[in-house]
């Protein structure tokens, strides 16, 4: 994957040019996100420079037309059409993600939440933030609550997920039900990571071939001022031990393989 630029670093009608071995130049039209190679098949002219209207772009040399999303010809002179590469716009943490209109807060169901947390702006109010710090920290934040995950690779086939919920300590200490808080993450880790389990039996790494095992689900139990902890065991991985009983957290920890 080859970044580009931030998102609005490209307004509408208007393209830029990636330089590389092979120059791409990348669309914004109407606010879809188009990339065709950006050197013209008829004459050496760069793309990018040319005159966009709807999703054709018409090379600034000779006119020829292309079609951003297909690369085939729809105008002459050329005869040959350019590549097109798929295009993926990742939000970074100062745009986020839009709650949808019927949806009150992040929940399983969609319905009410625990309320802002503490010096939030309205400007990040309603609106799903994920963050990555790699290698191995995933970070999600929404209005009313912060979910951090820790992964940690115990083995070629193994890997911790450990996954902390964090409320303000007035939710926890008035004893608020976070269930349907809980459960919206918790049912996207299961289908996540069971979609990994089920690529790793064909993914090779050298001449290391990893396997997938299988895995089990505890039930999910009640802790003193925690809310919600589960636990996932897998096959051959030592017990994960419980946590200190501070205020505001739950957790979640899953052995993956």
């Amino acid at each position: 994957m080859i970044s580009v630029c931030e998102l609005g670093a490209i307004p509408s009608g208007e393209a830029v040019r990636v330089d590389g071995p092979t120059p791409i130049a990348v669309f914004n039209a109407d606010g879809e996100l188009y990339a065709i190679d950006d050197t013209c098949t008829h004459q050496d002219a760069s793309l990018a420079d040319g005159w966009l209207e709807g999703c054709v772009v018409e090379c600034p040399l000779q006119a020829s037309c292309f079609d951003l999303r297909t690369g085939q010809v729809s105008g002459p002179a050329a005869k040959r059409p350019v590549r097109t590469y798929r295009v993926v716009a990742q939000y970074y943490v100062g745009y986020g993600a839009k709650f949808g209109d019927e949806i009150e807060a992040f929940t399983v169901d969609g319905s009410e939440g625990f309320g802002q947390i503490g010096g939030l702006g309205e400007e990040h109010d309603r609106r799903y933030y994920a963050v990555t710090v790699q290698p191995q920290v995933f970070i999600n934040l929404v209005p009313d609550h912060v979910i951090f995950h820790r992964m940690y690779p115990v083995a070629a086939d193994r890997t911790i997920v450990e996954c902390d919920w964090l409320y303000s300590p007035a939710v926890v200490v008035r004893g608020r039900d976070l269930s349907r808080s809980v459960e919206l993450f918790h049912r996207v880790n299961e289908q996540d990571f069971d979609a990994c389990e089920r690529c790793q039996p064909t993914c090779r790494h050298g001449s290391t071939r990893t396997v997938a095992c299988s895995c089990r689900t505890a039930p999910h139990r009640r802790l003193p001022q925690m809310g919600y902890r589960h636990a996932r065991r897998h096959h051959g991985a030592a017990a994960i031990p419980e946590l200190p009983g501070d205020a505001g957290r739950c957790r979640s920890s899953s052995a993956r393989g």
